[in-house]
């Protein structure tokens, strides 16, 4: 496992910053492989200490990835209210998001796996983070209701979450830029009307064989708790079958998640085929697109979570088909945006893309936000503004 990417410190040396070493190196170890793949022993020796002396400062894995979430969480809050009173709080909130461009991964991929007490310190953070959102949103858009407001400040975080999962870097202050004016579109989006509808992806509730009630059963296990932390029985148990009985479906645990997987990579390109086969023109394309994906996360949310989440727990052969299926994915979602604004760059595409997407799965695997009428065409028009399309 590679080590952090901050020096490290000789060993026998007692820095007095120990603590935050321990800390940073942690944040990058788990940001890097996740949680569940990097031990104590990894992380005692990206610092240059040996396990013995981390346990001086964390008794164990989880204490410390909450003390990585919490005051990544408090000191993104504490930017993001510093952004209200800026003279451009666009910008502002843009610049916290690239001073904190890890956190997206730790909080959406890493908060399932902390204690209770980190949990609320968390929860509350994010009503903290909210809360100047919303300001910010009432600035930008007047006169919008509670409900509307709050839903552009999440539209807003997906956004601002999205520089989190990937590597793209542009020129000078032009990431900066194209962040604060994909958060000042996504703010001023208009309201919809309660009827605009996604395409939707009904899961079928009764009639299922076996296997498909276990993959049912599993999918949402996986999203909620990670792979690692789903047993057998849990998912025997959810399906309301025996725990051996799952063996005459699935060989092994790793057969339900390469099944899951797969199910979501074919939705995906299916999806992709019947937009391109529906439409005549690149813009009509991606709205399709922005239609099939919001409606995709919004009836199968644990299944995205778990694309995005649990590909490290994939076999080789599967983890490197399921990658090449998500990257051609986006690179068709590039390939319409390069159509659709031939002179834009295609690295300014993806990132793009990928606040489009980012917005999507933010809000639609909210459970509260789901129960929104109307949320599917809102996330529709947020999508279309971090993708610069004209409204529809």
């Amino acid at each position: 496992m590679s080590t952090a990417s901050h020096d490290v410190p000789a060993r026998g040396t007692r820095p007095r910053n120990r603590r935050q070493l321990i800390v940073q190196a942690a944040a990058e170890l788990f940001t890097d492989h996740g949680f569940p793949h990097v031990s104590m022993g990894d992380i005692a020796g990206a610092v240059g200490v040996g396990p013995s002396a981390l346990y001086r400062h964390f008794p164990g894995k989880q204490e410390l990835l909450g003390e990585v979430l919490v005051t990544r969480m408090a000191s993104f809050a504490s930017r993001v209210a510093d952004a209200v009173n800026d003279d451009d709080p666009l910008r502002a909130l843009a610049v916290a998001t690239l001073e904190h461009r890890d956190f997206g991964v730790l909080w959406e991929r890493e908060s399932r796996h902390l204690q209770d007490s980190a949990h609320r310190a968390i929860n509350q953070g994010a009503l903290d983070v909210l809360g100047s959102l919303h300001t910010i949103v009432d600035a930008q858009q007047p006169g919008l209701g509670p409900q509307a407001a709050e839903l552009r400040s999440w539209t807003t975080i997906g956004v601002l979450m999205s520089p989190s999962f990937h590597h793209i870097e542009l020129q000078g202050s032009e990431l900066v830029a194209l962040l604060a004016e994909m958060v000042g579109a996504a703010m001023r989006v208009p309201p919809t009307p309660d009827a605009v509808e996604a395409t939707t992806h009904p899961s079928p509730r009764s009639g299922q064989s076996r296997r498909e009630q276990l993959l049912a059963a599993a999918i949402p296990l996986f999203a909620e708790h990670g792979y690692q932390s789903v047993g057998i029985e849990d998912i025997a148990a959810a399906a309301g079958l025996t725990g051996t009985s799952i063996y005459r479906h699935f060989e092994a645990k790793n057969d339900l998640l390469v099944a899951a997987m797969t199910r979501g990579a074919e939705w995906l390109r299916l999806d992709l085929s019947r937009a391109l086969a529906r439409t005549t023109t690149p813009e009509a394309a991606l709205n399709e697109l922005a239609a099939s994906y919001v409606g995709l996360v919004i009836d199968q949310p644990g299944l995205i979570s778990v694309l995005l989440s649990e590909t490290a727990h994939l076999p080789d052969s599967d983890r490197t088909r399921i990658l090449k299926e998500q990257r051609g994915y986006i690179a068709e979602w590039t390939h319409l945006m390069a159509l659709v604004h031939p002179g834009q760059s295609p690295d300014v595409a993806r990132v793009r893309v990928q606040a489009a997407l980012s917005i999507a799965n933010t809000c639609a695997r909210n459970a509260r936000l789901r129960a929104l009428p109307g949320l599917a065409g809102e996330l529709q028009a947020a999508v279309g503004a971090a993708l610069a399309l004209a409204q529809v």
